[in-house]
């Protein structure tokens, strides 16, 4: 397995992420992606492309280009720059033609994957997603109400995209895509599918990581709430889950786990996280964390401060804790949320919609 960060350096590990140890050189680049082809490992970063056939590290095309990330099928490497279009080389890296037939402008481009039929699929950050069928040297514009993108994956049966700002998106056909409204989360930093079982893992900086084995209808919460997940990745081999967090932490969600709060570590700050679903009717779940242990209360109120609701009152631990919310008895509209104690106070909006 390798680790990319945005330092420059590059970490390996040999045993499924127990033990990690600096594989080469920095970049001194930030590094947006990794794939693996041939043997060759390929470098995304805000400096171009760089590839490792062992030895060192050499750029091999799209120099001084923002490339955030590639991919690889059938003998073909496509590489996604921010604001210069798509590249792809047929020859391992050694040339690269730039192919922009179709944008309206040459777009941002955040992720790029290909399919099992070998279509390809960009997503923009600004101008939707776009299709290079296969065969073709035109992309196309595709059917989608949003327009800001960060990633793109494709299961057997469907593809995926993650959106920032308005959740997750899917696409059965590969030309119309529909909002998935079973995924309380907005703004959706990584996602990818395993291989063997064909789950879906998708990660939001705060809202933690979500697991799906039903093509998208239905989604597990497995923890990491508050822990700026930025990276995840499926390990094909043993369909173990790696998370990365922005702070350059790595954990393993084990192969078969099905739900729970996966992260075990002490916090560090205070973290209200917004409630899930929201809006939501008429329950919702509330989850926080405190770094030190103590007398806290999570109270509800609605908008003219009236207290609504008590959800908790008294000792807590050190860690992650979560509450659950009904509103049954109480009508549409606005309510605020808080937790206080040991000189904490956090608030946060909700919605309840009937």
């Amino acid at each position: 397995m390798y680790a990319a960060t945005w330092g420059g350096k590059i970490y390996k590990s040999t045993d499924s992420g127990v033990s990690w140890v600096v594989f080469s050189e920095s970049l001194d680049a930030y590094i947006w992606s990794l794939t693996v082809v041939q043997g060759r490992i390929f470098a995304a970063t805000v400096k171009g492309v760089y590839v490792y056939s062992g030895g060192k590290w050499v750029l091999a095309g799209c120099a001084n280009l923002d490339v955030h990330d590639l991919a690889f099928h059938n003998g073909v490497i496509y590489a996604a720059t921010w604001s210069s279009g798509v590249y792809m080389s047929v020859d391992f890296g050694v040339t690269w033609k730039q192919i922009n037939n179709g944008f309206n402008t040459w777009p941002v481009i955040q992720a790029i994957t290909v399919c099992g039929s070998g279509d390809v699929y960009a997503a923009t950050f600004g101008f939707g997603i776009y299709r290079l069928q296969s065969g073709s040297t035109t992309w196309v514009q595709l059917n989608c109400s949003f327009q800001m993108f960060w990633a793109i994956a494709a299961s057997k049966t469907a593809l995926f995209a993650a959106s920032y700002g308005d959740g997750l998106y899917k696409s059965v056909n590969g030309t119309s895509w529909t909002k998935v409204t079973t995924l309380p989360v907005q703004f959706i930093y990584a996602i990818d599918v395993s291989p063997q079982c064909g789950k879906i893992y998708v990660s939001s900086l705060t809202g933690g990581v979500y697991m799906s084995s039903d093509d998208g209808l239905t989604w597990t919460h497995l923890g990491f709430t508050g822990s700026n997940v930025c990276a995840l990745a499926v390990d094909p081999s043993t369909d173990e889950v790696l998370v990365g967090t922005k702070t350059g932490e790595v954990y393993k969600i084990p192969a078969g786990l099905t739900g729970g709060e996966i992260k075990d570590q002490v916090p560090q700050d205070f973290i209200l996280s917004q409630n899930y679903p929201n809006p939501f009717n008429p329950v919702t779940t509330i989850e926080f964390a405190v770094p030190e242990a103590g007398e806290y209360t999570l109270k509800v109120y609605d908008m003219l401060g009236r207290e609504a609701a008590t959800l908790l009152k008294g000792s807590l631990t050190t860690g992650y804790h979560k509450a659950a919310f009904d509103a049954g008895g109480l009508p549409s509209g606005v309510y605020i949320y808080r937790l206080t104690g040991n000189n904490v106070v956090l608030s946060k909006k909700m919605m309840v919609v009937k």
